[in-house]
């Protein structure tokens, strides 16, 4: 057991500094995320958006439970513009690491509640998002780089100069878990499923490449570019290549031995995938949620090389500061925290090293080196000989801090300017320190860490509540496999065989439901897209115009108007959620008739007829030395709704319901007559001739004089 685990280590172990990288970048498109939906916050999420929340609760099946999001409690525009500005800044924090944990989790259920809210918008990458969110949902992902780990760090005093030059290093551990196999396995299966699903006959030919470079309602203009000039051995190379590629993932990432190089050939094929797709189709942000993952791979040779590549140029530097001061100390300190090359050495007033000789002859002796020091900060590069103070000093420990770098730079370009702020700063320092808490400069004897409080000492309690949450982690690791394994099985064609023998209990239908945690991957599959095409939504308007929704033109189907136009990813959306869901209509024209803005329409602008056409640009056929090009755009009216059909509709609706209640009187008044008659016929029958001939004239009674009466005298409609 002690050999297997050693050996399945690599697939458990996370650097520290991969899950910083990855929470970086996981918030930072979080936040391009949820920007990129605020200009249809309406179209997409309020009640007089296309799908209202009932709408959306309507189509969701009756034993199942809902997509877990809280947007059906915002209906206003206002509530979900609250809601969005929550979520941008619950991102932020996580981007920062600021309460890592804590914007983590909120950051997850903004997420799942955008994406979940209207499905009709979803695309691959808001899945892929979804679930690396759940999968890191437990993951220590503010041990480096963020403010909580500063913050950790802040609260270890600094007894001594010697101390703050060499402050508590971070943790460099690797953090092992299942959540890294898992991760592994959830990547592992996207790209074999993809893989495997693709036996189409574009996939066969090798063409699936080409016929995707002739959808131009995706395409940049690079894929133009490739489409034009990549010959038709070179595209059907590149089929071949990403079948290799998708299919060869299981070996790279799982394989325990050979990680490294493995896992670094992973990176270069299927991240040149994604890579290219970025430059050449329009597929929102799935390719940008898709290597985000990959930071979290990262092994420690390859952090350790980055580290490296990104060490600053500049040398060691040695920082002689007023240590009396509180508000200097205290940035020293900070500084000292930022330093993760140890560049920088600082130097106060009690420390035991010497003041450099070279040093006080430059500045004129030791008085005048004390009187500097008290005016401002000196900054002394011992291997070039340079001197720095006042605000070129600050410039100069800043371009050796990473995080920093920036700074020294525009400090440089500010000039005098930043010279002015820094000497208005320093002859006020004393004032900044009381407001700080750290005393009066001058009047206290230097205290190392002033002002901040001892790091209290681990309690049991404390203890065991950090073991409980890495226990209560790991749990919901080993439960998220399972539910994984389910999904990979039900969710995709190619493990079809095997749905028959293993259904899935109700807890974990429910999870994949409520998290919205699919596995089914099919990119591309089974065969690339050969129907290109775009929609034209010819609006008639109360004043008689006859306008394209999408632009405020007058409808154009030709090919050069497509070509110029400039397509977002949601509004695109639209052309074939509509083409292959009719249900989605009536809701549409619904959304299309409220007074609100719609695409290119004003909130004045009232629309009394609507025409979905569909202009089918038929994709070019791949042959060798270039492509079959067709004759111009096929033009096909799928869907149309007027208000004047629509009210005669409802007449002809009126009427026949008024025919049916009609019929239904008729039919109930005959069957009350014909009851009423056949028990007088009985009571007469028993009560002789005379009683006989009573009920025969009873027979034909009031009621069913009543009923007959309208047949005689009613025109027929």
């Amino acid at each position: 057991m002690t050999r297997l685990l050693r050996a399945l280590a690599p697939l458990l172990e996370l650097d520290p500094r991969a899950l910083a990288l990855f929470r970086v970048g996981f918030a930072a498109l979080c936040v391009v995320d949820f920007a990129t939906r605020l200009p249809y916050l309406e179209l997409m999420y309020a009640n007089t958006g296309w799908l209202p929340s009932a709408d959306t609760l309507a189509q969701q099946p009756l034993n199942a439970p809902a997509p877990l999001t809280l947007l059906h409690a915002f209906q206003s525009e206002g509530a979900l513009l609250a809601f969005f500005c929550f979520a941008l800044l619950c991102a932020l924090a996580l981007l920062v690491g600021f309460k890592t944990r804590l914007a983590h989790t909120l950051t997850v259920v903004c997420l799942l509640s955008l994406h979940n809210r209207h499905q009709t918008f979803q695309n691959g990458g808001d899945l892929a998002a979804n679930l690396w969110a759940l999968w890191t949902l437990w993951l220590p992902l503010g041990a480096r780089w963020s403010v909580d780990s500063l913050a950790r760090r802040w609260r270890r005093p600094d007894p001594s100069d010697e101390a703050l030059a060499a402050p508590p290093p971070p943790p460099t551990a690797p953090y092992v878990t299942l959540a890294a196999l898992g991760v592994l396995l959830n990547l592992a299966a996207c790209y074999f499923f993809n893989a495997v699903h693709k036996t189409g006959e574009t996939w066969r030919t090798l063409d699936a490449v080409a016929y995707t470079l002739e959808q131009d309602r995706i395409l940049y203009t690079l894929g133009e570019w490739a489409r034009l000039y990549i010959p038709a051995w070179g595209l059907k190379g590149l089929a071949v290549g990403t079948l290799v590629a998708e299919a060869g993932s299981v070996l790279l990432l799982l394989s325990p031995w050979g990680t490294l190089w493995l896992r670094r050939a992973f990176f270069v094929l299927l991240g040149g995938f994604h890579v290219g797709l970025i430059l050449t189709v329009q597929l929102g942000l799935f390719a940008y949620w898709m290597l985000v993952i990959y930071l979290l791979l990262l092994r420690r040779e390859d952090l350790d090389a980055l580290a490296r590549l990104c060490r600053p140029r500049a040398g060691r530097l040695v920082v002689f500061y007023d240590s009396d001061c509180g508000v200097c100390h205290a940035t020293a300190r900070l500084a000292a925290r930022l330093d993760g090359y140890g560049l920088v050495a600082w130097r106060g007033r009690a420390s035991a090293q010497e003041v450099p000789a070279e040093l006080l002859v430059r500045v004129g002796g030791e008085g005048a080196f004390e009187a500097l020091r008290d005016e401002t900060l000196i900054a002394w590069d011992p291997e070039r000989g340079q001197l720095w103070t006042h605000h070129e000093a600050v410039a100069a420990v800043a371009r050796r801090l990473p995080l920093l770098a920036p700074l020294g730079g525009l400090l440089r370009l500010a000039g005098p300017l930043a010279r002015r702020a820094y000497v208005a700063f320093a002859a006020r320092r004393h004032l900044v320190s009381a407001w700080l808490g750290y005393g009066l400069c001058g009047l206290t004897p230097h205290a190392a860490g002033r002002g901040v409080p001892p790091e209290p000492e681990e309690g049991g309690l404390a203890r065991l509540g950090r073991r409980l949450a890495r226990g209560a982690g790991e749990v919901y690791a080993l439960l998220f496999l399972v539910v994984f394994c389910y999904a990979a099985i039900h969710h995709n064609r190619f493990c079809e065989p095997l749905r028959r023998h293993t259904p899935p209990p109700a807890w974990v239908s429910a999870w994949i439901r409520y998290a919205d945690a699919r596995q089914a991957w099919s990119l591309f599959a089974p065969d690339a897209p050969t129907r290109d095409g775009w929609m034209v939504l010819v609006a008639t308007l109360a004043d008689g115009r006859e306008v394209d929704a999408r632009t405020g033109l007058a409808p154009d189907f030709s090919l050069a108007h497509y070509s110029q136009r400039t397509w977002n990813f949601y509004l695109a959306r639209i052309d074939f959620k509509l083409l292959n869901d009719a249900r989605l209509w009536d809701p549409f024209v619904r959304w299309m008739r409220r007074p609100t803005t719609r695409m290119a329409l004003k909130p004045t602008d009232r629309v009394v007829a609507l025409k979905y056409y569909w202009v089918g640009d038929v994709t070019a056929r791949p042959r060798a030395g270039g492509v079959d090009r067709p004759n111009g755009p096929k033009v096909e009216l799928k869907y149309s709704w007027s208000q004047a059909e629509e009210q005669r509709a409802q007449r002809e609706e009126a009427a026949l319901k008024a025919r049916q209640k009609a019929a239904a009187l008729r039919e109930a008044a005959l069957k009350e007559g014909g009851a009423q008659g056949g028990a007088l016929k009985e009571e007469g029958a028993k009560g002789g001739a005379k009683g006989g001939a009573k009920g025969g004239s009873l027979l034909l009674g009031p009621a069913l004089l009543r009923a007959l009466k309208p047949q005689e005298s009613r025109p027929a409609p």
